[in-house]
């Protein structure tokens, strides 16, 4: 166990200069090296909370990186505005000898703003860290004052390829502001004893030593990282006062800091209530506003101390087009209100490979805001910040989560619709002139939906010929078209599919000739851009980002002369999650010969005991690709 270093809070603020220690990495042990890109020799945080919206955190944290691929994870950042402040910092780096080779002192870091005119300014202050040489220990010392605070520090107890040496972590807090902690994915208790200095405040500490790296695994679910929530029971912000004992205090405070952000004048309730006179159901009332948001609102991203919960106002957002996701849902929601139709504004916390948040511990952990209808159809849910989602349809950055409904009675924690395969799908059709010199063109109709559908519009919409040449060799897998056109038809608001219409011309088409024979790929484009990672060593779930369908019809017309001489086998594989299916035919009348493939992917997280069989089909959908149609010249 490395000892802490000893300062006082003194001289700590005033900025005083970190004590040079001797941090050589021959005193890390062999097994925190293996598999580790940085080791955490000695981690020291005391956060002492002095009332609900006071507090004080200050760390001491030696990190050695081991390699490049560690680096970043020795950097230093720390955020500033209105409602916390970075005080004091100090840094030093030593060599792989443990000797002092650089100090850093607050006033070498940099120093830039953000938030513009939009919110109060914050700062970021931060500082890249870099030795000559590989191995090199990175010594931080700072200190964080905080006036309002809703989330407290929780302990993440490494991520993979870094190895933890030692972590002390402790709190200083009065029993009248309450303290709630879980540990998740570990067995891990912290001492509790009571304040012999200051009556009525109780220290919690935990305490960790030797946690081996492992290694890291192609997409993991990326917040199953074991470590301890913490969170306030009582808190403030800008003398908002809350309580989060239960979900439904916490989205009651939340309603009660935006009970005047979704109104809007009379006259602009006139106007939305025009804009839907024709319809005649709720469903297609709420269509038409979310469309009119769409046309004629844009998204800006405002994360700032109490904006991370207090919208804008409506009439603000709607005199202005713009918004964040809280202002945006705030405003839809006000629309919504003009017409009769209830919606509530629900907080979520979106991302790729997420899991929901835990609905028995109440905490911050929303970064994004979204809008429920409960009263149309099965629950109407709309990303309000999208020019591009369908009416009704999220994705996987909003899918199978929980959702904290902001309702007049408080929050209530729901989850969100999970993704399903025929929700994001393309069915794709080939027809390929084959010339007897090996050129041809291909002429296709693509019909997407879901998020291969905003990925379509997102890449192609408003691109300009070379960008769209890029999309079509990038992320549709085609070869380089010597020459194409491409057209997309969005369709209107009643429809979920986007159809791509192209004309891709090659030079070459066949994989290779040999005489009088042709090879040619089943089909232009691979079915699937998924290579998964072996099965030997996967101890992790595998994550994909949404589960889908994807079909492919391929006609080969042959050139005069030519018939098939040999087809592969056609394939039919299952697993409970996955199944791909292949059938190959020859029309000799017409000299047509037809590719058809179909891969679906039924759910998007795969528990590591099924890995190995879904792999199998992705395998076999990449195994194919390798197999030739051989065509000959009679």
């Amino acid at each position: 166990m490395i000892k802490a270093l000893l300062f006082s809070s003194l001289g700590l603020l005033l900025g005083t200069a970190i004590h040079a220690q001797s941090y050589p990495v021959s005193d890390i042990p062999d097994s925190l090296k293996t598999k580790a890109n940085l080791v955490i020799r000695d981690w020291t945080l005391d956060f002492t909370v002095q009332s609900p919206a006071k507090a004080l955190l200050k760390e001491h944290k030696v990190i050695t990186v081991l390699n490049g691929r560690g680096k970043g994870s020795a950097n230093f950042m720390a955020y500033s505005s209105s409602f916390q402040k970075l005080e004091a910092a100090h840094i030093n780096i030593y060599d792989a000898g443990g000797r002092l080779w650089k100090e850093v002192k607050l006033k070498d870091m940099e120093t830039s703003g953000y938030g513009g005119n939009l919110v109060d300014d914050g700062q970021t202050t931060y500082f890249m860290t870099s030795a000559p040489t590989y191995p090199y220990t990175v010594e931080m010392e700072f200190t964080t004052a905080y006036k309002g605070l809703i989330a407290y520090p929780s302990l993440s107890l490494g991520h993979t390829e870094s190895s933890i040496q030692h972590i002390n972590y402790t709190i200083h807090i009065p029993t009248a502001v309450g303290l709630r902690y879980k540990a998740h994915d570990i067995q891990l208790e912290p001492s509790l004893k009571d304040d012999p200095t200051k009556p009525g405040t109780q220290i919690y500490t935990w305490t960790v030593d030797g946690i081996r790296a492992k290694k890291a695994q192609t997409n993991m679910v990326s917040d199953k990282v074991p470590g301890v929530w913490i969170a306030p029971e009582h808190f403030s912000m800008a003398d908002a006062d809350g309580d989060m004992a239960t979900w439904q205090q916490f989205g009651q405070w939340v309603y009660n800091l935006n009970l005047d952000r979704w109104t809007l004048p009379e006259s602009s309730k006139a106007f939305y209530r025009g804009l839907v006179s024709g319809a005649t159901t709720d469903a297609a009332k709420a269509r038409i506003l979310y469309s009119y948001l769409q046309r004629n609102f844009r998204y800006v991203s405002i994360q700032l101390g109490i904006g991370g919960f207090k919208a804008f106002p409506s009439t603000y957002t709607e005199k202005n087009k713009y918004g964040d996701c809280k202002a945006l849902s705030c405003y839809m929601k006000a629309c919504l209100d003009a017409v009769g139709i209830k919606s509530y504004v629900a907080l979520i916390n979106g991302g790729w490979g997420l899991t929901p948040v835990d609905p028995g511990f109440p905490q911050q952990l929303f970064n994004h805001a979204i809008l429920c209808i409960p009263s149309i159809g099965d629950t109407t849910w709309l990303e309000c910040t999208s020019k591009i989602n369908d009416f009704g349809i999220l994705s996987g950055f909003t899918e199978d989560r929980n959702a904290l409904l902001i309702t007049e009675n408080g929050g209530v924690l729901v989850p969100t619709p999970r993704g399903h395969a025929e929700e994001n799908s393309t069915e794709t059709y080939s027809k390929v002139l084959l010339r007897e010199d090996g050129s041809g063109t291909d002429e296709l109709v693509q019909h997407a939906r879901g998020s291969y559908k905003m990925g379509r519009l997102s890449g192609l919409l408003d691109a300009d010929q070379e960008a769209k040449k890029q999309y079509i060799i990038d992320n549709m897998n085609y070869p380089e078209p010597d020459s194409f056109s491409l057209n997309l038809e969005p369709g209107g608001d009643s429809t979920l599919t986007l159809t791509l219409e192209g004309r891709l011309c090659f030079e070459k088409i066949p994989d290779a000739a040999a005489g009088n024979l042709m090879f040619l790929y089943p089909r232009l484009s691979p079915l699937s851009e998924y290579r998964l990672p072996s099965a030997l060593t996967r101890a992790d779930d595998y994550h994909f980002a949404y589960p889908f369908v994807v079909t492919d019809t391929t006609a080969y017309q042959l050139p005069a002369g030519y018939a098939v001489e040999q087809l592969p086998k056609n394939r039919d594989e299952k697993t409970k999650e996955a199944s791909y299916h292949t059938q190959y035919w020859y029309d000799s009348a017409s000299n047509i010969l037809y590719s058809a493939v179909t891969l679906q992917l039924s759910t998007k997280d795969i528990p590591v005991v099924d890995y190995a069989g879904v792999r199998s089909i992705f395998v076999a959908s990449a195994e194919e690709r390798k197999e030739r149609i051989i065509i000959r010249k009679s």
